[in-house]
C-alpha cells in the first residue's frame, strides 16, 4: 500500500489519516462493488482534498504470492472465466485458444489443473 498525505497540522494530520483508513477499509471490506469485481492483482485508490490538506492511497488486492501466479496465468495467456464467490476458494482461468482450464487457489496462493466434476443427471 502506498499512502500519502499533506495536512496542514499535527491535528489535521492525524484526522486525514483516520479518514484515509476509514476509506480504505470500506472500500476492501465494506460494500463497495467495484472492488468486489476487482480481481488479485488490480490497485485500489482513494483520495480527498480539502482546507485540512489531502490523501491518496494505492492499494494492491491480494498477496504479493497470489499477484504472481495471476500475472503468471495472464503472460502465459489464459483469461478469468469464473470469480470466486463464497463457495470456492479459487478463480477460474480458461485459455481461448487451447481451451485448457486452471484453477488459482487463494490461501495458499498456487495454480492448479482444473478437473472437471462428474456430471449428474435429474431423473
Amino acid at each position: 500500500m502506498n499512502l500519502s498525505i499533506r495536512a496542514n497540522s499535527d491535528a489535521q494530520l492525524h484526522k486525514l489519516l483516520e479518514l484515509a483508513l476509514f476509506e480504505l477499509d470500506r472500500a476492501v471490506h465494506g460494500d463497495n462493488r467495484l472492488v468486489w469485481a476487482s480481481s488479485e492483482g488490480e490497485v485500489v485508490t482513494g483520495s480527498t482534498e480539502g482546507t485540512m490538506g489531502s490523501y491518496r492511497f494505492d492499494y494492491l488486492l491480494g498477496t504479493p504470492e497470489l499477484v504472481e501466479c495471476r500475472e503468471k496465468l495472464l503472460e502465459d495467456g489464459f483469461q478469468l472465466s469464473t470469480v470466486r464467490d463464497l463457495s470456492f476458494d479459487y478463480d477460474l482461468y480458461e485459455h481461448p485458444e487451447s481451451n485448457q482450464k486452471k484453477r488459482l487457489y487463494f490461501n495458499p496462493a498456487e495454480i492448479r489443473e482444473h478437473e472437471e466434476g462428474p456430471t449428474y443427471l435429474a431423473l
